[in-house]
């Protein structure tokens, strides 16, 4: 009887290791079929948006663009209202080509511009600041700088800046371990520039990742074949890098020097920036939605605020304060570049800066 006892016991004991085997199975089975679930409809999702064109545009993809830009709630409301009155598809996968969000986001634009109303501008703003998130987008790919002229690529885009200040456009046409070649620029009147063997030229450029940079070296040949040869150089300075889109843009301008001045209490403190009476001459380099660049023929120092008067649209006046982060030398003739940040302008004016940078408007 007690045998029969311990072996009911032992059966009893190994069928309760069975059972809790047999339920830990089960287990590991439900959830690998969950998992196995879970992954093909991500897998699914993810061909759907890199293959589908016409998948709706719903909350789930709106979603997923919102985290892919980080656009704001006002971004994102906006974003679906032109989304259904545009009938636009697959936003993720739009938004990697530029061409369609230019002549999408300028359909926009050109509606929007119909009426000069507040409301408008306001439209405006929030449209060109989820063009800019799409373009610092595409910007994260690559962001390492040049140190060296082996590593331009061919078919950038050159200003070559002359001791008088003026800049002709270049491009870059080949790049080998000796020297590198670019078109021969040309001025006004159309005909080509002059160099001298071993002459000293400088030049800037910006990459797609909107560095900027300023590269002197010496020409070793020109005149033949329409092309210039020089010197590979090491002498390259990466400028103040902005993340926004910037475009060469030479007007001239009028600018001053301000005197700030403070007024009213201490937590309600206004600021007010009196431009000086005395003028001074320059020509606008480069221009962003957040900054510029004047050649001048003054070394100003850095941290100064100035008052800038320019006509954007080449029409009617434009007139900003902005900060001198950086003064630098760009030649051996006294020529200065200003490295400016805007610090008090209208949403007006940023939205005809937007509207030159992205060309959506021919003024």
């Amino acid at each position: 009887m007690i045998f029969l006892l311990q072996v009911f016991s032992i059966n009893t004991k190994q069928n309760s290791f069975l059972y809790l085997f047999v339920i830990f199975a089960l287990l590991c089975s439900i959830i690998f079929g969950i998992v196995k679930l879970i992954k093909n409809h991500l897998e699914k999702e993810k061909n759907e948006l890199s293959n589908n064109p016409d998948l709706p545009t719903n909350s789930r993809t709106l979603k997923i663009v919102a985290k892919i830009l980080d656009l704001t709630y006002d971004e994102l409301k906006f974003t679906k209202e032109f989304c259904s009155e545009y009938n636009v598809t697959n936003l993720p996968m739009k938004i990697k080509d530029e061409k369609f969000i230019d002549d999408l986001f300028k359909k926009i634009y050109e509606k929007l511009n119909k009426s000069s109303s507040e409301e408008n501008e306001i439209k405006k703003s929030i449209l060109f600041s989820i063009r800019q998130k799409i373009e610092q987008q595409k910007n994260k790919k690559n962001s390492s700088l040049i140190t060296n002229s082996t590593l331009i690529t061919v078919n950038q885009q050159i200003q070559f800046i002359t001791e008088d200040n003026n800049q002709y456009p270049s491009v870059v046409i080949a790049n080998t371990q000796d020297w590198f070649t670019v078109q021969t620029p040309k001025n006004i009147f159309n005909d080509e520039l002059t160099f001298s063997p071993l002459q000293k030229i400088t030049f800037c450029f910006e990459t797609e990742n909107n560095i900027a940079y300023i590269l002197q070296s010496r020409v070793l040949s020109s005149g033949k074949e329409h092309c210039t040869q020089i010197a590979h150089t090491k002498n390259i300075q990466a400028l103040h890098r902005r993340n926004q889109k910037r475009i060469h843009f030479t007007p001239d301008c009028i600018f001053s020097a301000v005197q700030i001045q403070t007024s009213g209490s201490e937590n309600n403190t206004k600021i007010e920036y009196k431009a000086l009476e005395k003028k001074h001459t320059g020509t606008l380099s480069d221009i962003s939605s957040e900054g510029c660049s004047i050649l001048c023929n003054l070394d100003i120092r850095d941290g100064q605020y100035i008052n800038v008067k320019t006509k954007i649209d080449g029409k009617n006046e434009d007139e900003f304060i902005g900060k001198i982060l950086k003064t630098e030398s760009v030649n051996s003739d006294n020529t200065f570049k200003l490295h400016i940040k805007f610090i008090k302008i209208s949403r007006k004016i940023r939205n005809k800066i937007f509207t030159k940078v992205y060309e959506y408007q021919s003024f």
